[in-house]
């Protein structure tokens, strides 16, 4: 709901390629955070954020769910700009640490051969980082085989705490799940900090399907 109201301010012309696009440059959710309620939108592309948050978004202080014919008050906005280079910082910066925790926020899923994946696979959690960091990194291509298996091969799965949790849209279930998954990094510690850029990037894209929708919101927790 609160997708299609962000959709009706936009411009019809930007609407309709944002409908054909297979990667949206921008993700959205609601979370719930100490009794209030918070909706995130995060923008990954220079067009994606001059017409989605500087344009479409300025001045707004309601937003109205045509489904529920309901008008919803927004008390307070912020914004923060995040420079790409904040992200190659981490790539080449200081050791990153070898265990990393997520949390799904959202319900997740993945689509895999045509049916629902719902369960952190580590290949599918790379494969989607990768396909949305190359989308909005102006043309540059950073998705390759080589890399993908690299960082499958020296990451595993060491403690998980998930629950399924289904996302309903348009009278369609999807299957998905929430929860906190534990990763170990091994291998080259150039690997471990491009991994810990993608997670970064992960926290303003989403992690698999329908992150415009609301689903696949995630935080990351770094351990030493």
């Amino acid at each position: 709901l609160f997708h299609g109201a962000l959709i009706e301010l936009l411009p019809s012309e930007y609407a309709s390629y944002l409908h054909l696009s297979q990667l949206n440059p921008f993700s959205q959710h609601l979370e719930r955070q100490q009794g209030n309620w918070y909706w995130e939108i995060s923008t990954f592309t220079h067009e994606a954020y001059r017409i989605i948050i500087q344009e479409s978004l300025a001045g707004i202080h309601e937003i109205y769910l045509k489904h529920k014919g309901m008008i919803v008050q927004l008390e307070e906005i912020s914004r923060t700009a995040v420079p790409k280079r904040q992200l190659l910082d981490i790539f080449h910066g200081e050791n990153k640490s070898r265990t990393v925790e997520l949390e799904f926020l959202t319900p997740t899923a993945f689509k895999q051969r045509g049916e629902y994946l719902f369960f952190p696979d580590i290949f599918c959690i790379y494969q989607s980082l990768l396909n949305k960091y190359s989308a909005a990194s102006d043309n540059v291509e950073v998705m390759d085989e080589e890399t993908l298996e690299q960082l499958c091969r020296d990451t595993k799965i060491i403690g998980y705490r998930l629950r399924s949790a289904p996302f309903y849209l348009e009278g369609v279930r999807i299957p998905g799940f929430l929860g906190r998954v534990t990763l170990k990094i091994k291998g080259a510690q150039t690997m471990v900090n491009f991994a810990h850029a993608l997670f970064e990037f992960g926290r303003y894209s989403g992690i698999g399907i329908k992150c415009s929708l609301g689903m696949g919101a995630i935080t990351v927790d770094r351990r030493e």
